[in-house]
């Protein structure tokens, strides 16, 4: 009982070279600077673009090593406390986001799938705690079915988890400025399980929301900063500037799971007895 307080206690803290032509004359070979011709100009034009982009997917992927690498010395299971470690690992996280290849990455096809936390400073259970209890947070997004959910799994198997957080939500694209659409997170249940039994599900009133706004993404990392919407904001108290917005950095899970199915259980069949005893629950309306 004291753990399922923790939880819904939990709950409202819840709430990115000129080429040389030799020329002939009596004298000697002079060589003089010509104008290249079409194809000359498009081959030299795609060799530097195509050594720009080398060396800039060497420089993110080093600073994506740098910023993971960081993490796991200064955070614990993704979580510091320690304030200089704070600005240390948003200060790589910036290095990073400025380098951004994803145009609109709020809109990017790459988002869909399991994301997992690896660094989080938002409040449990989102940064994958619970109290006393360390867990791991995964994020999952079905662009098909526009839901998103965010679990909390605690126990060695995060197929089997002996306790296990579920916010299930669904989003709204807005454009925040400069054509960058960012996406309203309206929460919609949380649930709680404990050995795969349901102990709870909790309806969020309407209205709460959140803004997530994708800084970074590419194929096997995202980073999301969160906050309140301005409603929410003036209704909890709190600042919805986004300076104050907690960070997300993510990196992609070697398993992809379905909200509708790995993550939210499909409906039971119904059996001969259910039918007989509501049998107007299963008959067609149709005349």
């Amino acid at each position: 009982l004291e753990l399922v307080l923790l939880f819904i206690q939990n709950v409202s803290a819840f709430q990115i070279i000129l080429p040389y032509q030799k020329s002939l004359s009596s004298s000697r070979i002079t060589k003089i600077l010509v104008s290249p011709t079409a194809d000359e100009s498009s081959s030299s034009s795609a060799t530097a673009i195509s050594n720009n982009e080398e060396s800039d997917d060497k420089l993110r992927q080093k600073k994506k090593d740098d910023l993971l690498e960081a993490i796991s010395k200064n955070a614990i299971n993704g979580v510091t406390e320690n304030d200089e470690s704070k600005i240390l690992l948003d200060d790589l996280t910036r290095r990073l986001e400025e380098m951004n290849p994803t145009i609109n990455p709020a809109r990017s096809e790459i988002v869909e799938g399991t994301w997992r936390v690896q660094y989080s400073t938002a409040p449990p259970p989102s940064n994958g705690r619970l109290g006393p209890l360390v867990g791991t947070a995964l994020q999952s997004v079905d662009l098909k079915n526009g839901l998103y959910a965010n679990e909390l799994l605690v126990g060695d198997n995060t197929d089997n988890p002996w306790l296990s957080a579920v916010l299930l939500a669904d989003w709204d694209e807005i454009l925040l400025n400069d054509n960058n659409y960012q996406w309203k997170v309206n929460f919609r249940t949380i649930s709680l399980r404990l050995f795969g039994r349901k102990l709870f599900t909790k309806e969020f009133d309407e209205g709460t929301s959140r803004i997530w706004i994708t800084t970074y993404i590419d194929d096997t990392m995202r980073i999301v900063r969160a906050g309140v919407t301005e409603s929410e904001a003036k209704r909890l108290g709190k600042s919805a500037d986004q300076s104050d917005y907690y960070l997300f950095v993510m990196t992609r899970d070697n398993k992809a799971r379905k909200v509708l199915g790995d993550i939210i259980p499909p409906p039971p069949k119904a059996t001969l007895f259910d039918v007989l005893a509501d049998p107007a629950k299963f008959m067609d309306d149709d005349d």
